[in-house]
């Protein structure tokens, strides 16, 4: 199996739980470029799926979160002009 870079970074610390939201903010977006590629209907589908997900947790303390995740998906999928 292949090395990774990531591999030669020490996991052994406590873990900052901020840190930890910007960490999965980007693992999220490198999964969804990933999924969509260059297709402008999985990248709809996508966004589509966090506005279903941001209006179903609208009453839930992550909704804002989840929405700003949302966000910076959308900006990872379609550039920051849309």
């Amino acid at each position: 199996m292949a090395k990774y870079q990531f591999d030669n970074v020490d996991t052994d610390v406590d873990l900052d739980a901020e840190n930890l939201a910007y960490a999965l903010s980007a693992a999220v977006e490198v999964l969804a470029s990933s999924i969509a590629g260059n297709s402008p209907q999985k990248k709809e589908e996508i966004l589509r799926k966090f506005d279903i997900a941001v209006k179903k947790n609208q009453d839930e303390d992550c909704h804002t979160e989840l929405a700003w995740l949302a966000q910076s998906t959308k900006v990872t999928l379609l550039g920051d002009d849309d």
